[in-house]
């Protein structure tokens, strides 16, 4: 009987044991499960940031492109529209055309027509034993085509004599310097000249 009651201890003591240790790797699998878990989800999370880090890079990237490429587009057009509009007046202008007419003497000289491909000095020049002399006086005009046009003068004409009206060009600053503002000349060098002689009024 005594041997009975062992035996029957014995054994409830190992299914004890047994029921121990098996809530013991049920609480380990558990364990380790959300531990897998865990690091899958912080995985997850450094994935979802890079790719959004890459996503917003892309977009920045994408947007500054089409604001730069568009700029470009409208700068381009713009100018070949200002560089069209030039060409078109240039063409309307024949180049380079300057008509004085004889004179009465004084402190000024009439201009009667004068056709400009770009901005231009309009210069009158003494005669000096049938050279040009010194410069008079000049008158700036911009590209166009203009008549009755005034050139005021440093010194007055001289009945009787023979003057110079001619082209110059313009160095872009509207100050006449004859050192870099020079003669302007044709195709065949020639210079821009229209010649004439003052009258008395007598």
């Amino acid at each position: 009987m005594d041997n009975e009651n062992n035996f029957y201890n014995y054994n409830q003591n190992n299914e004890g044991e047994k029921e121990e240790n098996l809530s013991v790797k049920i609480e380990n699998m558990n364990f380790s499960d959300s531990s897998k878990t865990s690091i899958f989800s912080k995985n997850n999370r450094k994935i979802w940031w890079i790719l959004s880090v890459i996503s917003l890079i892309v977009i920045i990237f994408s947007a500054y492109w089409f604001i730069y490429e568009k700029k470009g587009n409208i700068d381009d057009s713009l100018v070949l529209e200002e560089k069209t509009e030039d060409q078109e007046i240039k063409n309307k202008i024949s180049p380079y055309l300057l008509k004085v007419e004889n004179q009465l003497s004084g402190s000024s000289v009439s201009i009667s027509s004068v056709s400009l491909s770009a901005p231009s000095w309009i210069v009158i020049r003494e005669d000096l034993d049938g050279k040009m002399g010194n410069i008079l006086g000049a008158l700036w005009l911009s590209l166009g085509s203009y008549e009755n046009q005034t050139v005021e003068l440093l010194r007055e004409t001289v009945s009787g004599k023979k003057y110079y009206a001619l082209v110059f060009f313009d160095d872009g600053d509207k100050k006449f310097d004859q050192k870099n503002d020079l003669p302007f000349k044709n195709d065949n060098g020639e210079m821009i000249i229209s010649e004439f002689k003052t009258l008395s009024e007598n």
